[in-house]
């Protein structure tokens, strides 16, 4: 059901009833069947909103239908038509209680949804116990009053273990994640490529988003020095190769990354590399921890000078090289 009004008592009983839900008769009608299997979230239908809601009636509205969470599933602005939307469990008494509650000035539509907030916290409560499925979050739609659970990847072994673990409720709720096809494969970090070996792979050294170059076994001294890498510095042949300095970034929650390839482009004069997230889709905290990759490349590969070295492809932020002729 959909109400539209602008808070007045005559508008606020117009009620109509759209085609997009037509198993839903009245607040206590029937609903269709459950789904057999979680839905992958759509895109929220808010598209390219011209306005943004009133400031000083969001701040009384927001806080409003937070004390009413068994009634509303949320509050969300609808800026094609410049109204605050109020899903809710039941048209009439959400109708009622803006009436008599709210500035009678009030743009707004109730539209018929079929979980409260109180309902989709306890969705999400559940969600958050779900176990072997790689789950990384879940936030609440309140749109369509349905939680949607963060996977890491969504495969076939997760969607049915949530599908189980749901069975009675999947229409309260959606699933992302990213698609197993273009999930990174696990596995050990190379020590070697095209043209390419690494001489040094340590975390917590150098700085994120930078790149060096060392074009003899001094300025290779000074570098291996300055980033303060331990060990024993491998053995290079200036003659053939140069060093390569990548500083990596990782997040705290999410360390698992891999150089997986230098990527030398003769046509753009780059050299990049390859650096990759393992674990599928996450949410990961935003701290940038530093991490070194020294490689030696062979120089009979390298893009004709001048040529860009850097740590990450299309960075505008990233501390590059600029080798020239």
């Amino acid at each position: 059901m959909l109400l539209a009004g602008c808070g007045d008592t005559q508008s606020a009983g117009s009620v109509d009833v759209p085609s997009s839900l037509p198993d839903i008769a009245n607040d206590t009608g029937s609903v269709a069947a459950a789904p057999a299997t979680p839905m992958v979230c759509d895109i929220p239908p808010f598209g390219d909103v011209p306005s943004s809601p009133p400031q000083a009636a969001a701040q009384v509205v927001a806080p409003w239908v937070d004390t009413h969470p068994e009634l509303f599933s949320g509050m969300w602005w609808d800026g094609s038509t410049e109204e605050f939307v109020f899903p809710s469990v039941s048209v009439d008494r959400a109708a009622a209680l803006i009436v008599g509650e709210l500035p009678v000035d009030l743009s707004y539509r109730v539209e018929l949804v079929q979980r409260s907030a109180s309902d989709l916290e306890a969705l999400q409560i559940r969600a958050s116990e779900l176990d072997n499925v790689g789950f990384q979050g879940s936030g609440r739609r309140v749109w369509d009053a349905t939680v949607e659970i963060n996977l890491a990847v969504l495969n076939q072994p997760s969607i049915d273990a949530i599908a189980e673990a749901f069975e009675t409720d999947l229409d309260g709720i959606c699933v992302t994640g990213a698609d197993p096809s273009d999930v990174v494969p696990e596995g050990p970090q190379p020590t070697a490529g095209a043209g390419w070996r690494l001489l040094a792979d340590q975390t917590g050294k150098g700085e994120p988003y930078t790149a060096q170059v060392a074009f003899s076994g001094a300025e290779y001294e000074l570098l291996w020095t300055s980033l303060d890498l331990g060990g024993e510095r491998p053995a290079v042949n200036f003659d053939v190769e140069i060093v390569v300095h990548f500083g990596a970034v990782y997040s705290g929650s999410c360390p698992e990354i891999r150089l997986d390839d230098v990527v030398i482009d003769q046509a753009s004069g780059s050299v990049v590399a390859a650096i990759v997230q393992l674990g599928g889709e996450r949410i990961c905290t935003s701290d940038a921890n530093p991490r070194s990759y020294l490689v030696a490349i062979d120089r009979s590969i390298l893009p004709a000078p001048p040529f860009t070295v850097s740590a990450y492809p299309d960075c505008s932020w990233c501390s590059t090289v600029q080798v020239a002729p």
